[in-house]
């Protein structure tokens, strides 16, 4: 029902005249080419390609989901930041965290609870909670990692504005110390955030909707086994009460 809900939620904006609201502002999925795509890795085994990459966006928010296969290891990761197209008072409404992270992909949803504790990590641009975990049925070692950052100053909440979460598994068999996690940590992110523009380039804000793959097409990509993630896209953006500030005698 959920998804029944927010597919006809899509398919509306799809429908909404070209005249009247920009390409670019209306909301939908759209696939997404690596030239303008913005999850990636600037070194290490999945310094590659993703194998898949699809994006949300509406006025006021804008996902993008990416997968990354590299001789049998595999990536995860979802970027989610505001747009400030029609309101500037816009925070992302999270309680992610990183058990959830784990257990809500598609590939990891079967993974039962890991005894190992979350650590949190400064990856040097941005901090991190860390959980590593084992898929047993196809023995890889694993970590899942969530970061939330810009939290806009006037917010009485200081909730993000900005959201990153995924997992990386290594290939089947293979180890994956702590350091190895923490050095893929400072690898990967966000193309004009943490890394910069392959040659200098401008990525493409948000792209026009297609005719194909249509909307129902795009979103079974990436919700569907075995890879994806079903709750995509997660409509986070909220607007927020601004806080007035403290006169000098501290009452805010």
């Amino acid at each position: 029902m959920k998804i029944f809900r927010l597919l006809t939620l899509l398919l509306t904006g799809v429908g909404l005249s070209a005249c009247a609201v920009p390409d670019n502002a209306r909301s939908g999925l759209r696939p997404v080419d690596e030239k303008n795509g913005f999850v990636t890795f600037s070194n290490g085994p999945f310094k590659t390609p993703a194998s898949e990459r699809i994006m949300f966006a509406d006025p006021s928010q804008r996902e993008e989901y990416a997968l990354f296969k590299s001789e049998g290891r595999v990536a995860e990761v979802i970027y989610i930041t505001t747009r400030h197209l029609h309101l500037d008072n816009l925070h992302l409404d999270s309680a992610m965290t990183t058990d959830k992270i784990v257990s809500t992909w598609n590939f990891t949803k079967n993974v039962p609870p890991s005894e190992s504790d979350s650590f949190w990590f400064d990856a040097g641009w941005t901090g991190m909670w860390v959980k590593p975990f084992t898929k047993n049925d196809t023995q890889q070692n694993c970590a899942g990692f969530n970061a939330e950052w810009d939290r806009p100053g006037d917010d009485i909440d200081q909730l993000p504005a900005k959201i990153m979460f995924g997992y990386f598994c290594e290939a089947p068999g293979m180890a994956l110390t702590r350091d190895d996690v923490k050095k893929r940590l400072t690898e990967v992110g966000v193309r004009g955030i943490n890394i910069r523009l392959s040659g200098g380039g401008k990525i493409v804000d948000v792209p026009a909707i297609p005719e194909t793959p249509t909307q129902s097409g795009l979103m079974s990509g990436v919700q569907q086994g075995p890879y994806g993630i079903p709750d995509f896209p997660y409509i986070m953006a909220r607007t927020y009460g601004e806080s007035k500030g403290c006169d000098q005698d501290g009452d805010c």
